[in-house]
């Protein structure tokens, strides 16, 4: 017989009852009772020794066909690589989670498991619970979740309005600003954020108490309605800029959380001299009334698309 008979041979007296002397008389009462899939395998064959009810029914074999196959037979063939280094590693004691392997049914289907390892011997055989837990939902939720992202950011980058969330109040510190803030502005949105009184700082002075009146109003009165003002860019040209804010109220504590907004920014306007910065505004109106105000150009409106 070679060694691979004699090994099988010695694994078909490894029996239940040796495993239980090893672990306590309690084992079988918790093993099928766990709500997490339970198998026992032999280190080196990786063939299976034990299962549990629920690794049965994630699995779809009953207990004595899974006891004639082994690790490789639960695994998608093109995964095999991956699943058969981090089985080893587990061994070897360099790990003891494995995150999201696929795992493969009786019926061809597949699911993801996150599997915990326990290493232990009996009768001079080094064996390995492994611990199998669905995350299949987790993992699709977590690929929507990456999906949706991805759409949100080429719209943020691709709307023609300039995205930005701020602080309700004090200096309007700002707390996020879209990418495309730097082809308009010049600023790139690591300054935006990295100065708490950047946007202050960058209102022309002669609009500044109006456009903070303006933003106080907004806060005190949960109507926010688009207010325009000259904003200065990095080379130090100025442009009108329309703010058309938005409040986020906190569902829990019924109050701002924080602020966003579009800002659309205006080039066919007058926006004063640079060498200048105390000249009056000229032909600067503030829109009180809900929606798209008389005075912003249709073609800069953004239109944002949301949703699967």
């Amino acid at each position: 017989m070679d060694g691979k008979g004699e090994t099988d041979a010695e694994l078909g007296t490894l029996s239940e009852r040796a495993v239980c002397a090893q672990l306590g008389v309690d084992f079988r009462v918790l093993f099928e009772r766990a709500t997490d899939g339970m198998l026992l395998a032999d280190a080196q064959s990786r063939r299976f020794l034990l299962a549990n009810l629920e690794i049965q029914r994630m699995l779809g074999y009953t207990e004595a066909e899974l006891l004639q196959l082994s690790v490789s037979d639960i695994h998608p063939a093109a995964d095999l690589p991956v699943v058969l280094e981090q089985f080893q590693k587990q061994v070897c004691g360099e790990s003891t989670l494995a995150y999201e392997l696929p795992v493969l049914r009786k019926d061809g289907t597949v699911f993801y498991a996150d599997i915990h390892t326990l290493p232990v011997r009996a009768q001079g055989h080094d064996l390995i619970f492994g611990f199998f837990r669905d995350v299949t939902a987790r993992k699709l939720a977590a690929e929507a979740l990456h999906r949706s992202e991805q759409r949100f950011s080429y719209l943020v980058a691709n709307t023609p309005a300039i995205l930005f969330t701020c602080r309700p109040g004090g200096n309007y510190e700002i707390t996020f600003v879209s990418e495309n803030v730097t082809p308009v502005l010049g600023f790139s949105p690591q300054e935006f954020i990295a100065d708490p009184d950047f946007w202050k700082k960058h209102i022309h002075p002669a609009d500044v108490k109006r456009a903070l009146a303006e933003e106080g109003k907004t806060l005190v009165n949960h109507d926010p309605h688009a207010v325009e003002y000259r904003f200065r860019r990095k080379d130090g040209t100025y442009s009108y800029v329309l703010i058309l804010p938005q409040l986020y109220i906190e569902p829990l504590h019924l109050e701002i959380g924080w602020r966003a907004g579009f800002a659309l920014f205006i080039h066919d306007k007058d926006a004063g001299e640079k060498s200048d910065p105390t000249s009056p505004e000229k032909g600067v109106s503030i829109s009180t009334k809900k929606g798209i105000p008389p005075n912003c150009r249709p073609d800069l409106w953004p239109i944002m698309v949301l949703g699967e």
